[in-house]
């Protein structure tokens, strides 16, 4: 249940991302076609397909992991392929594109092993609060104003999340962990968008925070969405998190929009934010992960998370692959690179993620947000 409540400051973060290969430089917005204009989520007539979205055919009746193939279909609306950010560590490394890099000795890139997301996957991001410093984070300081990401994350058995002292605040053991940052939206100015796992800040105890911070006036700023992360997020099992943001048209303007998804269950969805007051500036990606804030306390031990398939993309346009025939119902969501990208033609390279052979449902959605139907395909590694 949401929950408003006077805003209150935020602890100051750092940054965080994993590693991805940047396509683009581009800093003009969600829509290639009008770079200005903003895109209306699920409005067909901001930079989306409209109502006769829809995939025809698929090249190949079997789909292998790495395969390119064509997606045709109508109403598949624009996106520049150039303005997303991919990074699946199996390099070695994290990409080269990212902004920051945070502290080496919190987040590396290391052989997957037992933690492996997939047979596909070989490399992954491990992240360690086993020390007070907290800048284990990267970033993609490149701006938009709509943002699509998501990233798969795993948190190991080792995990502790913070717990409250008697006064109701960050207590024992892992202080900050309490206070864990999984998305920023981040800008020029002071105006930003912050969301983070509360497990031990009064007076919850147990919940996601949404902050616009410093847009002083809109009452509705700063929110909760109660059980998470300890209620939602178990251990030991691989999550995906997706984020789908759009900042206001103006400032002063409440069209701004988050939703975030775990699993392929919307969390919260809002239509209505303001996320801006006094600044009008495009966003960039400060935290993509985890990312606790303060190195003033400390941590009861080690404290292990993987990340795998980080995707960020400056429009909501994209193609993924679902376990079921409508998106809606897909707890699998694994996302296809695009290639190419016309109104009646989609190129992709296959990414079968963690989907064993067999049955699946491939989806495009369009820059407005708007899915389309699952179209059956035979995936066959």
């Amino acid at each position: 249940m949401k929950k408003y409540l006077q805003a209150f400051p935020i602890l100051l973060m750092g940054l965080l991302c994993v590693g991805c290969q940047s396509n683009s430089s581009d800093t003009t917005g969600s829509n290639p076609a009008e770079p200005n204009k903003r895109v209306d989520i699920g409005d067909p007539g901001g930079g989306g397909g409209g109502p006769s979205l829809a995939i025809s055919s698929v090249t190949g009746g079997n789909l292998s992991h790495g395969e390119t193939v064509t997606i045709s279909g109508t109403s598949f609306g624009a996106n520049n392929v150039a303005n997303d950010l991919w990074d699946n560590m199996e390099s070695g490394s994290f990409s080269p594109s990212w902004s920051g890099t945070g502290d080496p000795s919190l987040l590396t890139v290391e052989n997957a092993g037992s933690h492996a997301r997939s047979t596909n996957s070989t490399k992954n991001a491990v992240l360690r609060h086993n020390s007070s410093s907290g800048n284990g984070s990267l970033s993609w300081e490149t701006t938009s104003n709509v943002w699509y990401n998501r990233y798969w994350v795993k948190i190991d058995s080792n995990w502790g999340w913070g717990g409250p002292n008697s006064a109701g605040f960050y207590g024992a053991g892992n202080y900050q962990l309490s206070n864990v940052k999984i998305f920023d939206m981040g800008s020029s100015g002071v105006e930003m968008f912050k969301m983070a796992f509360h497990s031990g800040s009064g007076p919850r105890i147990n919940g996601v925070n949404f902050n616009n911070e410093n847009v002083a006036d809109y009452d509705g700023r700063n929110w909760w969405v109660d059980g998470y992360p300890t209620g939602g997020i178990s251990k030991d099992v691989w999550h995906l998190f997706q984020f789908e943001f759009r900042r206001s048209s103006a400032p002063l303007v409440r069209d701004g929009m988050i939703r975030f998804s775990v699993d392929g269950v919307v969390i919260e969805e809002v239509f209505d934010m303001m996320t801006n007051d006094d600044e009008d500036n495009a966003r960039t990606n400060q935290i993509v992960g985890f990312m606790d804030t303060s190195n003033s306390w400390g941590y009861d031990g080690a404290n292990t998370a993987y990340f795998d398939d980080f995707y960020l993309n400056k429009s909501l346009a994209r193609v993924e692959i679902g376990n079921a025939s409508t998106y809606a119902t897909s707890s699998i969501r694994e996302i296809q690179l695009p290639s190419s990208w016309s109104e009646t033609s989609i190129g992709v390279t296959v990414n079968t993620g963690s989907f064993a052979n067999g049955t699946a449902y491939l989806f495009v959605i369009d820059a407005g947000g708007t899915q389309s139907a699952g179209y059956q395909i035979v995936i066959n590694n």
